[in-house]
């Protein structure tokens, strides 16, 4: 695993990972109708990408496998 500064490209990823863990850890404390109020999937990359650089944020980033073809 590789920590590393946050990059604009990891933007999209990050509100995905986001989405998903509310809507998949969080499922069994909260109603359907909070988790979709907290995470919609519908997300200003714009806002979150703009935030993320104005803050000291990272990532971490497992073993990525490239396919040839």
């Amino acid at each position: 695993m590789k920590i590393r500064k946050y990059q604009s490209s990891d933007c999209k990823s990050l509100a995905d990972l986001f989405y998903h863990t509310v809507h998949t850890v969080n499922a069994k404390d909260y109603t359907k109708e909070q988790l979709q109020v907290w995470a919609t999937g519908e997300v200003d990359l714009e806002n979150w990408d703009q935030s993320l650089q104005e803050h000291f944020s990272v990532v971490a980033v497992e073993k990525v496998e490239v396919l040839e073809r």
